[in-house]
């Protein structure tokens, strides 16, 4: 307990009964839930104290000596006292804060390591032992620089994007039918989906076909390196962000959704009009409908073409693809194809030139990632090992600690999701076991979705003078 001068301030009238209000919906809240699984159950009884405290997130361990120590969060919970623990009854030996190690304890010989900084930066090596109190011998396998083909990739192949007010024109009709039409559209009986699908509402869009944008609310400057930095990931019942989830009751910082759509979206609209256009006559005769009826748009065989409409639309292109979130950002599959290719020359001019070349040099600990140091407990940021905290499309990563990749593996970000995710899509340089094709965007067991804070940058940048 941190002894401090106890400050007492009185509640006024206003706040008393705000407090006392409050102190009802925790009490029902920890009976009932709060929506979350596991936030609701426990009936416990009328609140009298109420702490606010920051729950712990997991240990963070020191580059430099070894040392760690506990990290708090930054988000406050309101937890009444019934449901606070002053000490542990078992506490867990995960979460022992320790001293500063030596480097000879940090790093025994033959640990495998990854440099995550100098011109051998994301370069796997083997320790050879201690070379003096601040430096740590190792023998590198050093790959050759290599050119940025991710990121010329990802900004020379790109779909090109319209507006659907320009697609519209495209296809003289209004955009609302387009709208209608790109989306889902019901019909009866039988609750047919006749729409293509290439949005779902807010949430989902077709990759290479369409792709939503926000339109920022005036005056919101959002800061995307910013939005990567991780917020608290343990949260309790009491979180502000357990209590009302993420959004935000400040209409001020909503932000307009609005669609974009490529040249294939516009010819398969115009496919589907040339081999149904009865079903077009009708929307844009009644385009206020939610659900329309068989007979009024197909005659008197409208139950019978309901069936053949959707063979059609099962047959398409776009029936087997994947329907990614809204707010991914992600190659096209040319590009990822391209990466693939480039990846694969890059390998076989390394055999053909006879492998990497070892060399024996000596490292500052600070400049190391010991294979497997990482544990369940510990709390880490993409700032930590990446200058530059936002991933781009095409950037170029060697692996921490991504479950299932290789340690060292390289490969190239492809997908980039929602930084409160924090995670993004990567393509391999080689096949590993547990490798994915990530839904049909790459070859087989090339693919993996991971955390971005467990992936090591490499670029040129990056190259300092940090080794001997």
């Amino acid at each position: 307990m941190v002894k401090k001068k106890k400050t007492v301030r009185r509640f006024k009238e206003g706040e008393a009964g705000r407090w006392q209000t409050d102190s009802e919906m925790m009490k029902t809240q920890y009976l009932n839930g709060s929506g979350i699984p596991g936030s609701g159950g426990v009936n416990i009884g009328d609140i009298q104290i109420r702490f606010t405290l920051v729950p712990l997130q997991g240990m963070k361990t020191s580059p430099v000596d070894g040392s760690s120590k506990k990290v708090f969060g930054k988000e406050e919970a309101d937890v009444p006292l019934q449901m606070v623990l002053m000490t542990a009854p078992a506490p867990d030996p995960r979460f022992y804060e320790k001293g500063a190690q030596t480097t000879a304890e940090r790093f025994p010989p033959t640990t495998n390591v990854i440099l995550t900084k100098g011109k051998h930066r994301g370069c796997v090596g083997t320790v050879v032992g201690a070379a003096d109190s601040d430096k740590v011998s190792v023998t590198v396998a050093v790959v050759p620089p290599e050119p940025p083909f991710g990121l010329a990739i990802a900004r020379s192949v790109q779909e090109s994007y319209i507006s659907s007010s320009d697609a519209a024109k495209v296809l003289n009709i209004h955009p609302g039918i387009f709208g209608k039409i790109t989306g889902s559209l019901h019909f009866d009986p039988g609750r047919y989906d006749l729409g293509l699908n290439l949005k779902y509402k807010h949430d989902l869009s077709v990759l290479g076909y369409t792709r939503r944008r926000n339109k920022p609310a005036s005056g919101n400057n959002s800061n995307v390196a910013g939005a990567w930095v991780m917020g608290d990931s343990v949260l309790v019942v009491g979180s502000k962000r357990s209590t009302h989830g993420n959004s935000s009751s400040d209409d001020d910082n909503k932000e307009k959704i609005y669609w974009e759509y490529t040249p294939k979206a516009v010819r398969l609209v115009a496919a589907y009009r040339q081999t149904f256009p009865q079903l077009f006559s009708a929307i844009t005769k009644y385009p206020n409908e939610r659900f329309y009826e068989a007979k009024r748009v197909f005659g008197s065989n409208g139950e019978e073409m309901l069936p053949k409409v959707r063979e059609w639309l099962n047959n398409i292109e776009t029936a087997k693809m994947p329907r990614m979130p809204g707010t991914t950002d992600a190659m096209p599959i040319a590009a990822v194809a391209a990466v693939q290719r480039a990846a694969d020359v890059r390998l076989a001019a390394q055999e053909k030139a006879g492998g990497l070349t070892d060399i024996k040099i000596k490292v500052p600990p600070s400049a190391l990632y010991r294979e497997g140091s990482t544990a369940a407990t510990d709390v880490i940021l993409a700032s930590d090992n990446n200058q530059k905290v936002a991933p781009e499309l095409g950037d170029r990563v060697a692996n921490l600690c991504a479950n299932g990749i290789p340690f060292g593996a390289r490969g190239t970000v492809v997908s980039i999701h929602d930084p409160s995710s924090g995670c993004v899509e990567v393509v391999m340089d080689e096949e590993f076991i547990g490798g994915s094709t990530l839904q049909g965007t790459c070859a087989n067991f090339r693919g993996k979705l991971c955390v971005w804070a467990h992936l090591l940058k490499i670029s040129a940048s990056d190259s300092k003078g940090m080794v001997d």
